[in-house]
């Protein structure tokens, strides 16, 4: 497996012709409910990049994992204590130097595991700003829930997705996070409301801060969640990641491996 953070400099620059495609996770540091630890996001950008390595290989891809950002844009969780935040600028400008480094060195092929969604606007302008910038084969951003907007409800007990919630725990669960589910909670119970905000149906994702939404920080039904579940949803989740390089290296006229 190719991880850039554990190997040495002449090892990278003697690989990095031969990939395909180089997967940076980012995450952050923020509240998720009882039951799952602060850094749940970065832990899970850094797992499922590493899956998505993995399968890549099994379908004739040379992928390596880079280092991964753990702080990302959390300012709607600070109300709740371990939550640490950059601005948008901060983080925007941050990947941009980050992109600029590794096109220095030869990497021409980027996919943006990214495991937060309050990360995207700042993503978002990071690419624009780099695409115009240097000559980029592929510089994506892949969002993992968005694969799940088709079959997640077909999987999930609630039909819902959202924050600390039945997808994310189950999520977590099949990653060996650390995670307590005797303080696993539904706030959908405790409002109502909240059933509007499900990733599954929304175009747009926006939200005030939690702490005016959500006493304990999850937004659905995290008591519901299992590793099987967690299991399904990775398996959807990776094919999706794969089939995005493939697609870009096709239309690039490039052969994997």
């Amino acid at each position: 497996m190719f991880d850039f953070s554990r190997m040495t400099w002449p090892e990278i620059r003697d690989i990095i012709p031969r990939l395909d495609a180089v997967l940076l996770p980012l995450g952050s540091i923020e509240q998720h409910g009882f039951h799952l630890p602060v850094d749940n996001d970065y832990y899970t950008a850094q797992e499922l990049a590493r899956i998505i390595q993995k399968k890549g290989e099994e379908e004739g891809l040379n992928l390596a994992v880079s280092f991964s950002l753990p702080v990302g844009c959390s300012h709607h969780h600070m109300a709740f204590p371990g939550t640490v935040s950059l601005s948008e600028e901060t983080f925007s400008q941050v990947l941009k130097e980050v992109f600029y480094s590794y096109y220095q060195h030869g990497v021409r092929r980027i996919l943006i595991v990214n495991g937060h969604g309050g990360n995207a606007p700042g993503i978002e302008k990071a690419i624009i700003k780099s695409r115009e910038d240097c000559d980029w084969d592929m510089l994506e951003p892949f969002y993992y829930w968005d694969t799940l907007k088709n079959r997640g409800s077909e999987i999930l007990e609630s039909g819902h997705y959202f924050h600390a919630c039945e997808g994310e725990t189950s999520i977590a669960l099949a990653l060996k996070q650390r995670v307590l589910m005797e303080r696993a909670v539904n706030s959908l119970e405790e409002n109502s409301d909240l059933k509007k905000l499900n990733i599954l149906e929304m175009e747009e994702i926006s939200v005030p801060p939690f702490h005016h939404l959500t006493n304990s920080g999850v937004i659905g039904n995290s008591k519901v969640a299992d590793k099987e579940k967690g299991d399904k949803l990775l398996g959807i989740i990776t094919m999706e990641a794969i089939r995005t390089i493939q697609k870009n290296l096709t239309l690039t006229g490039k052969t994997a491996g």
